[in-house]
């Protein structure tokens, strides 16, 4: 019974899994979950993004390329675009628009969202 209480703590303690965050506009939420094996080799352990589109009740997958194994955090800009800091790929924005996901290089403004997502999630600025 002991063991069975452990492994159920270790599974709940090791889950990745985030809960939604909603868009500034209630447009869209994101949740965030690790991809496995069916990424392939180069993305598994990497960070998947699942984009519901709340107006047109529509879920977009986009996988990215940040490592589950450095650290991450996401949120989101004031603009209604997605920010993702990677401890090992850097900060990349992420716009949704028609039900497709495009990754692009951040501005200033977002760096910061992105460094401060960090900080809410470790409690310390990344190093960059």
């Amino acid at each position: 019974m002991a063991r069975l209480l452990l492994l159920c703590l270790l599974v709940a303690g090791c889950s990745r899994q985030a809960a939604p965050l909603v868009s500034p506009s209630g447009a869209y939420s994101v949740a965030t979950e690790i991809s496995g094996d069916e990424a392939g080799p180069t993305r598994r352990l990497c960070v998947r993004l699942r984009v519901t589109d709340l107006v047109a009740s529509r879920e977009i997958t986009f996988q990215t390329g940040a490592s589950d194994v450095q650290k991450w955090a996401a949120a989101w800009s004031s603009s209604n675009a997605l920010v993702l800091y990677s401890s090992d790929i850097g900060t990349m924005a992420y716009d949704i628009k028609d039900g497709r996901v495009t990754e692009r290089v951040p501005a200033a403004a977002e760096l910061e969202v992105g460094r401060k997502a960090y900080q809410q999630k470790y409690g310390s600025r990344p190093r960059d």
